[in-house]
């Protein structure tokens, strides 16, 4: 708010001092400084266009009044029709570079975006994952919960089915994993591996999401691996959070390469 308004009385300031020195100060001139100005603040000052046109039609007002009272017939015709022309081009100005300057911040955002999101499944990756773990302790009230999440048997079905049949399950898996638990706080972290995070929530509640995970997975014929820790608001280790829910995860991965008669897990 005190840049804008710093922004304001400046521009004022400048249009006040050119429309000084083009009618009091030149009298017998035409006025090539405000006219200037008139093209000049659109550029260097990105402020909405009504704003700007605004000021335009003010200032150029105050300097019309002004020629017709200090100056000669003769001078001020032009010094007026040369106002009229640049206050409409100053105006032309104003809207291009505010376009411009909102296409730029849009281009910036987008490239902000996919610079943050994994290519293969649009989930978001390891990139925004790490720049969102500080963030998580104040976004909770009560407790965090880390849900770490592992596609089982993406090494045997590129051997045996080919990299498409893989990437099929890791975008599925990961959407499941967006689906479940919101395409905010779920990332891919790695070739097969997914993190997700939910605050203020219950154990229950957070099973029973797995438990959907697994369920909905299972019917794609594929399998996932899961675990998840919790830590209450006052005692978060993001870390060791982690890492909690990444061991819960291979205990769970473990066991069911034992059940289903496979090699271990890596």
């Amino acid at each position: 708010l005190i840049i804008r308004i710093m922004v304001y009385v400046f521009t004022g300031i400048l249009f006040f001092m050119t429309i000084y020195i083009g009618t009091f100060n030149s009298r017998e001139q035409t006025a090539g400084v405000f006219l200037a100005m008139l093209l000049g603040v659109p550029l260097l000052f990105v402020i909405k266009p009504w704003k700007i046109i605004l000021a335009i039609v003010f200032y150029t007002g105050v300097f019309i009044f002004l020629c017709m009272k200090l100056k000669s017939p003769a001078i001020y015709y032009i010094d007026i029709v040369d106002a009229l022309i640049f206050a409409l081009a100053g105006s032309l100005v104003s809207f291009y570079v505010n376009a411009t300057s909102i296409e730029n911040l849009i281009i910036k955002n987008r490239m902000k975006e996919l610079s943050e999101i994994d290519g293969l499944t649009g989930l978001r990756n390891r990139t925004a994952y790490e720049a969102q773990l500080k963030l998580y302790p104040s976004r909770c009230e009560e407790n965090l919960c880390c849900i770490y999440i592992d596609a089982n048997g993406l090494h045997e079905m590129n051997e045996k089915e080919g990299h498409f049949a893989g990437d099929r399950m890791l975008i599925k898996v990961a959407a499941l994993v967006q689906e479940t638990f919101g395409r905010n706080d779920s990332f891919r972290i790695g070739g097969d591996e997914y993190v997700a995070f939910v605050v203020d929530s219950c154990s229950d509640d957070v099973a029973n999401r797995i438990k959907h995970i697994t369920q909905e997975a299972e019917k794609n014929s594929y399998h996932i691996s899961a675990g998840y820790s919790f830590a209450d608001k006052d005692n978060i280790d993001i870390k060791k959070l982690i890492q909690e829910a990444e061991e819960v995860m291979y205990s769970v991965k473990t066991e069911y390469y034992k059940t289903i008669g496979n090699r271990r897990c890596r």
